[in-house]
């Protein structure tokens, strides 16, 4: 790694401060690009998300500089693009340049570049990416259009890729524990079955993360309350329904819950 000065380290750390800020991936997506502009002076940058059979999430920085022409033919040939082709093959996340892996006139040659670099005046572009499963690419670009970026600026965004990635891990796996519990929302039967059988709100909360099969750590973290908070609150669950494990109890909401009859 380069080594930085005392002014970018500066401007790195207070940067990699706001960079763990960001509630959910919309905000992130948005946030990122922004973050990572305001660290490397760029004409244009986007975040992107490329999964194979689905179409591209890109959130650009200028907001208006893709259009949706623009954004078509991306879809069509990103497979040309020499960084995203590099990420796919070595899962190496670290900032990496057009010129770091094909000349200018290889870059001159490829039809991304004559339908779209071209025109829109991209000439250098750094790209860096987030924990993904093969064959996706999750990531910021950064483009210009004179001059190259510098050893110096990798560096600085490989320092602020660490926060990245470590804020995006988290919000992702928030998402998806957020999409298991909304499982049971629906369900009607699970929490009528619930009630009826004297549980609070908060411990059919519960209740609906162990049903959807997280442990308690991942059900702390979709609730927004600590493993020990929801230890306690199975305890207290376990105690009503006249059981001992989380299988029992699964059982106890699902089968011998039900409305009571009035007194």
């Amino acid at each position: 790694m380069e080594s930085l000065s005392a002014s970018r380290l500066q401007k790195v750390l207070q940067i990699t401060a706001r960079a763990v800020e960001f509630r959910d991936l919309s905000e992130f997506r948005a946030g990122a690009v922004a973050l990572v502009r305001e660290l490397v002076p760029c004409e244009s940058a986007s975040y992107n998300e490329l999964r194979p059979g689905a179409p591209p999430i890109v959130v650009a920085d200028p907001a208006d500089w893709l259009t949706r022409e623009s954004l078509e033919i991306f879809d069509r040939f990103a497979g040309q693009n020499p960084l995203i082709a590099y990420f796919m093959r070595t899962g190496n996340g670290q900032p990496v340049r057009f010129s770091d892996l094909v000349s200018r006139r290889r870059l001159h040659a490829l039809t991304l570049y004559d339908e779209l670099y071209r025109p829109m005046g991209i000439e250098h572009q750094i790209a860096f990416v987030m924990p993904s499963p093969p064959g996706e690419v999750v990531g910021i670009a950064l483009n210009r259009e004179r001059h190259d970026f510098t050893v110096e600026e990798a560096s600085m965004l490989d320092l602020l890729r660490a926060p990245l990635r470590a804020c995006y891990e988290r919000l992702v796996e928030r998402e998806r524990l957020t999409s298991l519990l909304s499982v049971y929302e629906g369900d009607g039967d699970i929490a009528v079955q619930a009630t009826a059988l004297g549980l609070s709100e908060r411990q059919i909360e519960v209740m609906r993360g162990v049903i959807a099969g997280s442990s308690n750590a991942e059900v702390g973290m979709a609730l927004g309350i600590s493993r020990r908070t929801v230890e306690k609150h199975l305890q207290n669950i376990y105690l009503l329904l006249h059981v001992t494990s989380r299988t029992q109890a699964i059982g106890r909401v699902r089968v011998l819950g039900g409305p009571r009859e009035p007194d």
